[in-house]
């Protein structure tokens, strides 16, 4: 057994069949398994964000409609969706900027 440093697992990863390029496979896998779980995460992040802007939506829709004297209709989302959304939602002070198009946030 012997350490590479990763520049040269990810180089020996395209070699010939030999058990030296399944150490290298098994390294570059595991880079991408990293980096997948780094996109799940920053679209759980995204998704947490978009939650929390639909949310002062319906609030800020249900105030104007009181003031109006319309009737609130009450839209909740299901209580496993929302317990869910709420046990994995990070920190908002740590949480970047929502950067959906223009469009989507004049909705």
């Amino acid at each position: 057994l012997r350490l590479v440093p990763p520049a040269i697992a990810a180089a020996g990863s395209g070699a010939s069949g030999t058990g030296a390029s399944g150490t290298g496979a098994a390294a570059g896998v595991r880079a991408q398994n990293a980096s997948l779980r780094a996109q799940v995460q920053t679209l759980q992040t995204q998704l947490a964000g978009e939650q929390r802007l639909v949310t002062v939506q319906n609030q800020e829709l249900a105030s104007l409609q009181a003031k109006l004297g319309l009737p609130v209709r009450s839209v909740t989302a299901p209580a496993s969706t929302a317990a869910s959304t709420a046990a994995r939602s990070p920190d908002p002070s740590s949480t970047t900027q929502w950067s959906g198009s223009a469009a989507a946030r004049a909705w």
